[in-house]
């Protein structure tokens, strides 16, 4: 069961921008690849090959969102999958996402669900 839920949430972002927004999906791709360390959106913009006031741009157009929001929910998903389906402690999951600190991770967290990342696991 677990396994079809995850699957789902990844087709889900897949989706990100429509089925017409390739762009989207070469960021989506790139953030879910390197989600385990802190990406700039200089980074990002080299590796989808635009500059970064391109990319900031585009990606608003497409999508609605920053691109800075698109990947904290990209994290913060991917916090949620794993405070489910691993006994990683909230430190461990927070230095594996890239986060400077595990309050940062924390405040970043509650802003995103309304609970803090323990009161998650435990409500699963």
């Amino acid at each position: 069961m677990q396994l079809l839920l995850d699957f789902t949430q990844r087709v889900k972002q897949l989706k990100l921008g429509g089925a017409n927004s390739k762009f989207a999906d070469m960021v989506n791709s790139y953030v879910l690849e390197h989600i385990d360390r802190n990406i700039s959106t200089a980074e990002l913009a080299v590796a989808v090959g635009v500059n970064r006031q391109y990319l900031c741009e585009r990606f608003k157009n497409d999508t609605g969102m920053t691109v800075n929001t698109f990947i904290t929910e990209r994290k913060i998903d991917e916090a949620k999958r794993l405070l489910e389906t691993s006994n990683q402690t909230v430190s461990q999951i927070s230095a594996f996402l890239g986060f400077s600190s595990q309050s940062y991770f924390q405040n970043v967290f509650k802003k995103s669900t309304g609970m803090t990342p323990a009161k998650y696991r435990e409500n699963i």
